[in-house]
This record gives C-alpha cells, sequence and structure tokens, in this order.
C-alpha cells in the first residue's frame, strides 16, 4: 500500500519480461577427503519492454525492447587436502546466444533494429590454501580465461573478438589471536569487452577492463564472542575502465575511461547486546575518479564514475523474543551519485529508515513492514541524458507470508 502518482502520456508503456533458470549441482565424494562437484545452469531472459520517453498527452516519442537472452554453463571443481593444505582446481565454460531487437518512435517515423549475439568463455582456475606456520597462511589462486564475443546487425557481416587473460591472486594471513586475524592480498581482474548493438558506430567496440587490487584488512570477535568486526582498506588500479554511457533516449552502453584508481574503507560490526538484542552497523567509503578519460573533444579528467557512492552505510537494531517473534529497525543511506560522466545529472544522497516485525510459524513467516518509513524523496534527476526524472519510491506499508520449503 503506496500513494500513487499520475503522469500525462499518450503511451500505453509495459513490461512483459519473463525469466526461467534451472540449474543441477551435483557432488560426489571419490575418495575420503577428495570431492568432484558439478554445477550446471541454464538461464532465459525474455526482455519485452515499451516505455513512454516524452510523457506527453500524445504518442509522440516511445522505446522498446524485444531482447532473448539464453546463457548455458558448466563447471566442474574437484577439492581435496594435501596434509594441512587444502586445494581446490576447476573448469567452466558457458555458451551465450542472444537475439536483440530495439524500437524507437519519433515524430518523423518509427525504426526498429535487429542484431544477434553470441559468446563462449572457457576457463581453468584453481586455488589452494598453505600453512606456512602455526599462525600464518598463504593464498595462492590463479584463472585462466579465453573469452569471444560475435556480433551482427542483421542484414549485416558477423564480426567478432576475442581474448585471453591469466589472473592471479596471492594473500597473506596472520592469527595473531584465535578469535582474531589480519590480511593482505594483491590480486588481478579482468572484464571481457564486447559490442553495444544499438550505439552509434563510434561506440559500437569496447575494450576489456583490467585491474590490480590491493587490500589490507583485520576480522574477529571481542567480549566474549558477542561482538563481530570487521575492517578493510582497499587500493585499486584500473586500466580501460568500462563506464555506462547514456546516449538517446532509450539507448545505452559501455565506453572505456582510459584509466582509474578507486581506494576506499568498508568496515562492519554485529554486536549481540544479550536477551534478545543486536546491533548490526556497516561503513563503506569509496573514492572513484578519472585520472584519464578523454570522449571526443570532452575531457572527464577527475570527475566521478557514474553510478558509484562516495559513501554508503547501514545501521540496524533487532530484538528476537523467545516466544517466536521479532522486531527490527534500519537506516540505510547513500551519497550523492551521477548519471554521466560529465556528472552533469545524478541523484541526491538520503538516508531512509525500513521498519519491520513478524513472527514464524514453523517453516512460515508472517510479517508487516514499513519501508521508506520517513516518506524521504531522493528522486533520479537527468535520467536519459536529462530528459527524465525517476521519482524514489515513497512510503510503503504491507504484510508478507513467507513458506520455506
Amino acid at each position: 500500500m503506496a500513494p500513487r502518482g499520475t503522469v500525462r502520456s499518450g503511451t500505453d508503456s509495459w513490461n512483459d519480461s519473463t525469466a526461467h533458470t534451472v540449474s543441477l549441482d551435483v557432488s560426489h565424494d571419490l575418495a575420503p577427503g577428495l570431492r568432484l562437484r558439478s554445477i550446471t545452469a541454464s538461464n532465459e531472459f525474455i526482455d519485452r519492454i515499451l516505455q513512454d520517453i516524452d510523457f506527453m498527452p500524445a504518442d509522440v516519442l516511445h522505446v522498446s525492447r524485444d531482447h532473448h537472452f539464453r546463457t548455458l554453463s558448466q563447471e566442474f571443481r574437484l577439492d581435496g587436502r594435501f596434509g594441512q593444505t587444502q586445494w581446490l582446481a576447476g573448469f567452466y565454460a558457458d555458451r551465450d546466444d542472444h537475439d536483440l531487437s530495439f524500437g524507437q518512435k519519433i515524430p518523423l517515423g518509427s525504426t526498429t533494429t535487429s542484431a544477434t549475439q553470441k559468446g563462449s568463455s572457457t576457463a581453468f582456475f584453481t586455488h589452494w590454501n598453505i600453512p606456512l606456520a602455526d599462525r600464518w597462511t598463504v593464498t595462492a589462486g590463479g584463472r585462466i580465461e579465453r573469452d569471444e564475443v560475435r556480433f551482427a546487425l542483421a542484414g549485416g557481416r558477423e564480426q567478432s573478438r576475442e581474448w585471453t587473460r591469466f589472473s592471479p591472486k596471492l594473500a597473506l594471513q596472520y592469527q595473531w589471536q584465535q578469535d582474531a586475524q589480519v590480511y593482505a592480498s594483491v590480486a588481478d581482474g579482468f572484464r571481457a569487452g564486447g559490442f553495444n548493438a544499438f550505439a552509434p558506430e563510434a561506440y559500437r567496440r569496447y575494450q576489456p577492463e583490467r585491474v590490480r587490487s590491493f587490500e589490507l584488512g583485520a576480522k574477529g570477535r571481542l567480549l566474549d564472542r558477542r561482538l563481530r568486526y570487521g575492517a578493510s582498506v582497499y587500493l585499486m588500479d584500473v586500466q580501460d575502465m568500462q563506464v555506462q554511457q547514456i546516449g538517446l533516449p532509450g539507448q545505452m552502453f559501455l565506453t572505456n575511461a582510459a584509466s582509474a584508481r578507486p581506494v576506499g574503507v568498508e568496515a562492519e560490526l554485529q554486536y549481540l547486546l544479550g536477551s534478545g538484542w543486536q546491533i548490526q552497523a556497516a561503513l563503506g567509503l569509496n573514492r572513484t575518479r578519472f585520472r584519464e578519460f578523454r570522449d571526443g573533444a570532452n575531457d572527464w579528467k577527475g570527475n566521478h564514475n557514474p553510478l558509484a557512492s562516495d559513501a554508503t552505510g547501514h545501521l540496524g537494531v533487532r530484538y528476537d523474543a523467545p516466544q517466536g517473534w521479532y522486531a527490527q529497525a534500519h537506516l540505510n543511506g547513500a551519497s550523492k551519485i551521477y548519471l554521466d560522466a560529465a556528472n552533469k545529472y545524478g541523484r541526491a544522497g538520503y538516508g531512509v529508515i525500513d521498519l519491520m516485525a513478524g513472527r514464524t510459524f514453523g517453516h512460515t513467516e508472517l510479517s508487516a513492514y514499513v519501508h521508506n518509513a520517513g516518506n524521504r524523496k531522493y528522486d533520479t534527476i537527468g535520467f536519459l541524458n536529462g530528459t527524465t526524472t525517476i521519482y524514489s519510491p515513497p512510503r510503503e506499508v504491507g504484510l508478507r507470508l513467507t513458506h520455506r520449503l
């Protein structure tokens, strides 16, 4: 139950999207301490949308999508022990087969563009957890991956691109107390490039993103294990950073910034006060700015990465009664985000309060909730390249019945 808003629109907008996922997870103990695991998954998503983009009484401007995404994946994992060492080795493969259709109506007429996009990924990976002494442990791993993407507009020739990349990881952990440890890690990451199906030709292709990350952290328990904490600092060196851009209304695509260097701090704690009470808190601080980013004649050096908050946080209190009922209150917040590389449009920072109370009856739970109890407004202004405002969700009150099989 929530207040509703209305807009003048000459387009009967709708979303008729469906998703189907089937997976099979099987494991078998080949010998004591040696296990083979197989994970098979099939995902199908049909994305059918018609969306008004001018919100005027006449049907002048609208966009539509009719996308069909299909992905089949298979993973094998073999894990075991060699003395005190724990190890894992595996193989992963997937195949994509996507049919894409994008329509647009403008005052001069309507157009529909279709495309196909196919791809495959294969990877071998391993992970080793090796004790060095009573309190020291080293973790080492790596992943070698090959990606291929094939793309063709309707009636056009097929284009293809492929990449092969090795991504290692190394971490060192010191257990300085029974319930406390510190760690340091360095890892390389890789995100394949691809094609923007319906972007202008100048933005048709985007490159792989490469990252090297460094992390230093601590975690453990205090106060007779009632207080659980974790904290970390990280630095990332990102090359060819993939950035989401918005062109014409309804047209979104990825492009590459030359480089960025995100740095941040994350902390969380959970404190059991006793008598059923507990406090949960988390804070994340992140600074991501473009070190280099030239987009045509524009220079976005020093700008914020779109859709990335400098700060996010969470604070909650919960009470669990011996009779089986509970009540909780959460404050969730985030700082301002920008929607575009020019940092012209965005959404202001916000904090909202969510309330919930309920009771469990065996496998069934009945709960009542209030989302955004203070009815805080934090509209996203300037979406779709400045043409659209996305209104923030208003206060919502409801009941939820959940049954777990």
